[in-house]
């Protein structure tokens, strides 16, 4: 009867339980056995009540973690423990919330960033989710409104913000698990998403996306892996603000890089630094790359339908003092792509762009604009056409 009614205190305040010793752990061994699960089962229906919520954890531990606890090591190298499943999950990015709808797991999301709800199009279902601030200006009183037993927070951006959301939410509750994943860079986002499905018991989910996914950049670097560095395009990537660039460290020069490009400022002394104009017409790029989305830049993507609103950033670029004696701009070669399908979760989408932009020649059979709407259609649910809508590239 004790149980029941702790229990039913569970169920109406919405608190996650955090449990001194692993559920129905009956000998305490660190080890939910198949004895231990099969006798509480029995136990219950020899009961009247409703499922205890300790039973239903140990159920889904068993057969999701073998019974014992996950350790987990996020990107930022710190080792996270899990002795309980994930149930209210706060995001603080968008890339977050893009995986976890790619593995069928956005129930569990109960707080997220407030630009989140600048995306109404793309993230229709988090539009009433309480927001908790962004990263670099969190809410820490709305954030523990929502209970949260687990946070994602990015694991190589503004980590001094990152370390200081975690430090105030340790301060009021130690027990809630703080994972920082990227999950927008190339390199480590197979790894991130196996890890993260892995601790919400979204395995095969995860294998289903990742076989779409992997051999999409496989694709890529065999076919520019024998590009020697001295024949690679040489790129100038600008991001949402007039040259502000990226550089070795940051997701972009990653991409660029991978795509087979040769960032002309990779001996930046940051990741994202602002750059002498002069610089540019010195170092004379073969290709402009230039990222819209916010900022200075806040033009196309899953708001704004019309792709002709690209068009003044492109031809602000060529009316550049001195660009046009730039190799880029002499050739054809700027372009203009949205941040939603470089810098998130859909990076590969952007990465077929650049790849196929900088080597038409061995990229002539890749078709981004047919990856983006498998993508949309399968695992991202939504009913969105971008063949017929939105502005993600141009021209």
């Amino acid at each position: 009867m004790k149980r029941i009614i702790f229990t039913l205190l569970i169920i109406i305040s919405c608190i996650t339980p955090v449990y001194a010793t692993l559920p129905v752990d009956i000998n305490y061994d660190g080890i939910i056995s198949s004895q231990e699960l099969s006798s509480e089962i029995l136990n219950h229906l020899q009961s009247e009540g409703p499922v205890p919520l300790e039973l239903i954890d140990a159920a889904w531990m068993y057969w999701h973690w073998n019974g014992t606890p996950l350790s987990i090591t996020d990107s930022s190298n710190k080792t996270i423990i899990f002795d309980y499943p994930v149930k209210r999950l706060v995001a603080y990015d968008g890339s977050t919330l893009e995986t976890l709808r790619s593995l069928n797991s956005t129930g569990i999301v109960v707080g997220v960033s407030k630009n989140t709800f600048d995306e109404p199009v793309f993230f229709p279902e988090f539009q009433l989710t309480q927001g908790v601030g962004t990263v670099w200006s969190p809410d820490i009183e709305a954030l523990m409104k929502t209970r949260p037993d687990t946070i994602i927070l990015y694991a190589t951006i503004s980590p001094d913000s990152v370390k200081t959301i975690e430090d105030q939410v340790h301060a009021f509750d130690p027990s809630v698990r703080v994972l920082r994943f990227d999950l927008f860079k190339p390199e480590s986002y197979p790894e991130e998403v196996r890890k993260l499905s892995k601790i919400i018991g979204k395995e095969q989910e995860a294998e289903a996306f990742l076989q779409f996914y992997e051999p999409i950049l496989r694709t890529i670097r065999s076919r520019v892996g024998g590009i020697q560095e001295g024949d690679r395009k040489k790129v100038y990537f600008e991001g949402w603000n007039a040259y502000k660039s990226a550089a070795p460290g940051s997701g972009y020069h990653e991409k660029i890089t991978f795509a087979g490009g040769r960032n002309i400022f990779t001996d930046a002394p940051n990741p994202y630094p602002v750059v002498n104009p002069e610089a540019v017409l010195r170092l004379a790029p073969e290709y402009v790359i230039k990222q819209v989305g916010a900022g200075e830049a806040n033009v196309g993507g899953y708001n704004d339908p019309d792709i002709r609103n690209l068009a003044p950033v492109y031809d602000d670029l060529l009316n550049r003092t001195g660009w046009n004696i730039l190799p880029a701009v002499k050739n054809g070669n700027i372009h203009v792509i949205h941040s939603d399908i470089l810098g998130s979760a859909s990076h590969f989408i952007g990465m077929q762009y650049l790849a196929k932009w900088f080597y038409p020649e061995i990229f002539s059979d890749i078709d981004p604009l047919k990856t983006h709407q498998e993508y949309l259609i399968r695992f991202q649910h939504l009913n969105y056409n971008p063949i017929e809508q939105g502005g993600f590239v141009y021209p």
